[in-house]
């Protein structure tokens, strides 16, 4: 069966993030406070963002963690941290010629939907992905851990992802940077493309450094 279903997960294919936690950042400094080392806030926040990207939490939930973790309190300034992670957790910038690649290859009959783990609800990165340069247009689905429960590379959200887009297995290709979890896929039937470093290609049926290169791929 011919693919004409492709199943992005978006992040390092389609945008990146030019400047992560530069509001964050910039709200500690006015603080007073330093930022602490990456590693460190990811381990002792690991058990909240598992929740938060699995819809246990909300996503201001999350946030407060972050904020306890920097010893941050206050009826005043809690509303201005959150509001300034969400700024940097919304803050993309599309890949090179991204916008235009996925134009033509909608214009070539192909559906595109997205699929990832995320703490925001489907319409939150629509609007995201919007402001970067993204049509609404593009997208036939948009589905989200946070709504569904499940967290790639979870068989559910891959069956909830093709049942928000009309497709079934045999016509889509999923399509990520992380090509350790492409093996897992394969087994649920979907044609499986690496994106980014060649080794990758070990755990896909193909694989691209560039949206343009899967282009030419789908369209010779």
């Amino acid at each position: 069966m011919a693919i004409r279903v492709l199943l992005f997960e978006p992040e390092d294919i389609l945008y990146k993030r030019p400047q992560p936690n530069q509001h964050f950042h910039a709200f500690l400094e006015k603080l007073g406070l330093q930022p602490r080392h990456p590693q460190m806030v990811q381990r002792a926040l690991k058990a909240g963002y598992f929740d938060v990207i699995h819809g246990r939490i909300t996503r201001d939930d999350f946030y407060d963690a972050i904020l306890r973790f920097y010893e941050i309190e206050g009826e005043t300034v809690i509303p201005i941290g959150r509001k300034a992670l969400l700024a940097d957790s919304m803050s993309i910038e599309a890949m090179n010629d991204a916008p235009s690649v996925l134009k033509n290859l909608q214009a070539d009959g192909f559906k595109l939907a997205l699929v990832m783990n995320s703490e925001h609800p489907s319409q939150d990165v629509i609007t995201m992905l919007a402001r970067a340069g993204f049509p609404t247009a593009l997208w036939s689905s948009v589905t989200t851990s946070c709504q569904v429960g499940k967290s790639i590379p979870d068989k559910s959200i891959f069956d909830t992802a093709l049942d928000k887009a009309e497709a079934s297995p045999g016509e889509t290709a999923f399509i990520s940077p992380r090509g350790e979890i492409l093996v897992r896929v394969m087994e649920y039937g979907l044609a499986t493309v690496a994106f980014g470093q060649p080794e990758n290609n070990a755990f896909a049926d193909h694989c691209f450094q560039h949206l343009s290169e899967l282009y030419q791929f789908l369209t010779k």
